[in-house]
């Protein structure tokens, strides 16, 4: 009587812990059990709207390959070739345009005068000199932080010499075409090293002087025309805004 007492209560203590749950069947009639409605979950907060899709611009070109952003104006140093690796002989400004096209242009405009005075003799000499020209750079092929160049160049030069006294003086005038290639090495969108080398293409030079009577006035007329490769080499450094 005690055995089974405990085995009815071994079964009870499975049956509550969930190991074993025996339903019981419905009895004939009887309504059927109302179903067991979960309770409702509480409201969820509404989500952030996705953010929109980045519209920041790609990355200029000058952030990658080291070369200045937009229009630059740089200042620059070196030496036309042969001469002495001491002393820099030439100077330039450089106007480089966002598509890379580099303008590097000359003005000279500039008035000279000599007085002398002998023995209550005021003797006066004079000249003045104009110089429009400009030097172009066009990017051909661009590998990495080199550039190879296309170089042209045209200029004017007008200048007039008039020593003391009346029929002497002198003026000439100069127009010329050039061509020529070039490479530059960009260390950074701020510095680059160039070398180029130039060759001369047209040139035209006329000289005009005033001589006394009865001679009058003579001039001389030159004219160069001719495909010529034997370049001026110059070696520059540039810094740029």
């Amino acid at each position: 009587m005690k055995r089974s007492t405990w085995a009815l209560a071994l079964i009870s203590i499975t049956a509550t812990s969930g190991l074993a749950v025996a339903q019981p069947e419905p009895e004939p009639g009887a309504p059927p059990p109302e179903p067991v409605v979960p309770p409702p979950e509480p409201p969820q907060p509404p989500r952030p709207p996705a953010p929109p899709p980045s519209t920041a611009p790609d990355a200029p070109v000058a952030a990658t390959t080291g070369r200045p952003e937009g229009m630059a104006i740089g200042i620059g140093l070196g030496y036309v070739l042969p001469t002495s690796v001491e002393t820099p002989n030439t100077t330039s400004v450089r106007l480089r345009l966002p598509s890379g096209l580099t303008f590097e242009p000359q003005v000279t405009l500039g008035n000279t005068r000599v007085s002398r005075d002998a023995a209550g003799v005021d003797e006066k000499d004079t000249s003045t000199e104009l110089t429009l020209s400009t030097a172009v750079r066009i990017p051909l092929v661009r590998h990495g932080k080199v550039e190879l160049e296309l170089l042209g160049s045209v200029g004017l030069t007008s200048r007039t010499d008039n020593p003391d006294g009346a029929d002497n003086s002198t003026k000439s005038t100069a127009i010329g075409l050039g061509w020529g290639v070039g490479i530059t090495y960009w260390y950074s969108r701020f510095w680059c090293l160039s070398f180029s080398a130039g060759n001369p293409l047209v040139s035209f030079a006329k000289t005009t002087r005033e001589m006394p009577a009865p001679v009058g006035e003579t001039s001389t007329t030159t004219t160069t025309i001719g495909a010529i490769f034997d370049p001026t080499v110059a070696i520059m450094i540039h810094l740029f805004n």
